[in-house]
């Protein structure tokens, strides 16, 4: 339970980042990655559990949106053309 906690927060604070164009993004991303690949893995213990399948499903899902924010946006920096949201 205390993994999917910290998948969700993660996720939230890895938006919260992007959205405001912070240039330490790629460390959250990276981490965001991780944390949402071992959620993904913890719920795929739970065999025969519907609803423990569609969690780790779309863990997987964040893993990889965050890898491609990540290549998208590579070195931590912003991108260019971004302008940070105060």
């Amino acid at each position: 339970m205390q993994l999917l906690q910290d998948c969700a927060k993660i996720c939230e604070t890895t938006a919260t980042f992007l959205m405001r164009g912070s240039p330490q993004h790629n460390q959250v991303t990276a981490a965001c990655a991780s944390i949402c690949e071992l959620c993904a893995r913890s719920c795929d213990k739970f065999t025969g559990d519907a609803q423990m399948k569609a969690c780790a499903d779309e863990c997987r899902r964040c893993a990889a949106a965050c890898q491609q924010v990540a290549q998208l946006r590579p070195g931590g920096a912003a991108g260019a053309g971004h302008q940070s949201v105060p």
